[in-house]
């Protein structure tokens, strides 16, 4: 790696929840986030806390950390109008709110969307009552 590159960590997941990875992993990556935070011209992550988390775990301060959050602007420009697929081929999606989630397999991701999905439908099945 040259030294003059800026390099984006996204998050510390590797040590904030390390049962996610294996071991063998969690290794590799952590010495590879080490070097990088040492060599690099700048390190960039998506959010304050991100930044927060990196800075806990890796020879970096926080402040030294640039932050750019994640592009959302295209999803602005979405008009539902245009879907081809209508959502009544899903059953009974007219009587009842549902909650379509895309995620991994890993635990980290699988406990939050679990988490979102029970708070939006318990408000939504207390405003239906």
């Amino acid at each position: 790696m040259k030294a003059d590159q800026i390099v984006c960590i996204h998050d510390a997941n590797i040590f904030v929840e390390p049962e996610s990875y294996s071991p063998s992993f969690r290794a590799l990556y952590g010495t590879l986030q080490r070097i990088l935070v040492r060599r690099a011209a700048r390190i960039a992550t998506v959010s304050s806390y991100s930044a927060r988390q990196i800075a806990r775990y890796l020879p970096i301060e926080a402040a030294e950390i640039m932050v750019l959050p994640n592009g959302h602007e295209h999803a602005l420009l979405w008009d539902p109008s245009r879907v081809d697929i209508n959502p009544s081929v899903i059953s009974g999606a007219e009587e009842r709110g549902f909650i379509l989630a895309l995620g991994s397999r890993a635990r980290r991701c699988d406990r939050s969307v679990r988490r979102l999905g029970r708070r939006r439908l318990s408000r939504s099945l207390s405003r239906s009552a």
